[in-house]
């Protein structure tokens, strides 16, 4: 075992006390962990690279100016090209917003995984047991071995204090492998608070993590009650967690991203403190470094969805995080898989409430995602209703209306009503689609010689007791009268 498991790479002036302490945790945990403790230079250039060399993981400190190019011959930036050319594993923790330099932003692009970190003050002191927890995690998944360090011990939180309020045991003794058992067994009997001490207990367990966020997910569906004790018990900050320490298992990201997703269903306040923990962002990561995983691309389409289903700042806030780029990549990668595309179209029809997403879809290639969808799986209801609302959606803008009617829009909608016609989700969808494209004149004109108005009537006669279907074809046959 080398002398230093762990080399911390910072920018002195920005990093050094945070550096410190990490170091400080580390040592404590049992890792040792190197950190230059004067500036830059050529002096100390030997014996950096060496320790580089010999360490099993460099912990970045990903500063605003990291990586910067100085008059020094030996510093972050010549650091960072080595761990990247010589292919050091690394952890990054992100402590900015976004890296000042190019290269730097080139290096560590905004999809590798990393752990946010941005300590004000005495907080430079004191880094979170998570981050110390989500290092030495990623330093057993790289060496694979189970050398010698000191867990944490779940500390005082919300979820302990409900757990003694509701008469919940606490969580002693046992390993991960029991731990695991158990949560395959009886996890959906389980209250969510000895769930959630189970994921503290064993951080660094990929499948405690995993059983336990499918746990969590199977608990909270379809049952309300389920949602508020799981965010009560702390579920939405461990499932965040268990994401980011461990996101290269695919297992977990998708357990995950299904426990969040149902966490958040029919649920505003679950929305909001999901998107406020990070749970967004963690999400998206999961896509786009598990883009040819569509169980991941599936439950992470929804996840999307859920969270910002009728919550315009979660709309807003996925979209600028790289959301709706993640779902019509999922459609066009997985273009074969039905749940990836019916998820996917429902996600744009949410994300398209939005004013501004209604552009940014169609932009990214939103209409020709869910169109090919519509023309692929022609027979399956499922993608038909969701392409059909997320075509309504998108209709609410002039130049989508132009544009969905070039890329075949209007004939996916016409022959999804005619192959469903018993489907009364397609009829409401597809005739509220066709009265937001019957703005356009030239469109309304080619709708009428089509005989669209069949269509509505069509519609009418099958479902006579449903409302939506009523209402959404009489508004077609009046704009088309």
């Amino acid at each position: 075992m080398p002398p230093h498991r762990v080399f911390i790479s910072l920018r002195f002036s920005e990093a050094m006390d945070a550096s410190q302490a990490l170091k400080r945790a580390l040592d404590k945990r049992g890792v040792p962990t190197f950190l230059c403790a004067v500036a830059a230079g050529d002096s100390i250039a030997d014996a950096v690279i060496e320790a580089i060399d010999e360490c099993e993981l460099v912990v970045i400190m990903g500063t605003h100016t990291y990586g910067e190019k100085t008059d020094s011959k030996f510093s972050s930036r010549e650091e960072l090209e080595f761990i990247i050319n010589d292919e050091k594993p690394f952890f990054l923790v992100k402590m900015c917003d976004r890296f000042k330099h190019a290269k730097t932003r080139f290096w560590l692009p905004p999809t590798i995984a990393y752990h946010p970190w941005q300590p004000q003050g005495a907080e430079r002191s004191d880094p979170p047991a998570e981050l110390v927890d989500a290092i030495i995690a990623k330093l057993k998944d790289v060496t694979g071995d189970s050398a010698p360090v000191k867990l944490q011990q779940p500390q005082s939180t919300s979820s302990a204090s409900f757990s003694q309020v509701h008469g919940v045991r606490a969580v002693s003794g046992g390993s991960a492998e029991d731990a695991v058992r158990k949560l395959q067994t009886n996890g959906r009997s389980m209250h969510a608070a000895e769930i959630v001490q189970l994921m503290q207990a064993f951080p660094a367990s990929a499948d405690v993590q995993r059983f336990a966020c499918q746990a969590l997910e199977g608990q909270a569906e379809g049952n309300a009650r389920g949602r508020v004790d799981g965010t009560a018990s702390g579920a939405i900050d461990a499932i965040i967690k268990a994401m980011k320490i461990h996101s290269s298992n695919g297992d977990v990201q998708q357990c995950g991203c299904g426990a969040l997703q149902n966490l958040a269903f029919n649920n505003h306040d679950n929305q909001v403190a999901i998107a406020s923990k990070g749970g967004i962002d963690a999400v998206i990561v999961a896509m786009k470094r598990h883009s040819s995983n569509s169980g991941v691309q599936e439950s992470g389409c929804r996840a999307l969805g859920i969270l910002g289903h009728n919550n315009n700042g979660n709309q807003a806030a996925i979209a600028s995080k790289g959301g709706i780029d993640a779902v019509i990549a999922a459609m066009k990668n997985h273009s074969s898989k039905l749940g990836v595309l019916k998820f996917g179209c429902a996600t744009l029809w949410d994300l398209a409430v939005n004013n501004n997403n209604k552009v940014v879809i169609a932009s990214k290639g939103g209409i020709d995602a869910v169109v090919a969808a519509m023309k692929m799986h022609s027979s399956n209801d499922g993608v038909q209703e969701q392409g059909c609302g997320a075509l309504r959606n998108l209709a609410l803008n002039h130049d989508n209306r132009v544009a969905i009617a070039s890329k075949g829009g209007i004939d996916a909608v016409v022959a999804a009503m005619k192959c469903h016609s018993s489907n009364s989700g397609v009829q409401e969808h597809g005739c509220a689609a066709f009265t937001n494209f019957a703005t356009n004149p030239d469109l309304l004109a080619h709708l009428r010689s089509r005989s669209i108005s069949l269509l509505a009537r069509q519609a009418k006669h099958n479902h006579p007791s449903n409302r939506g279907v009523q209402q959404q074809a009489d508004r077609l046959l009046s704009k088309l009268s």
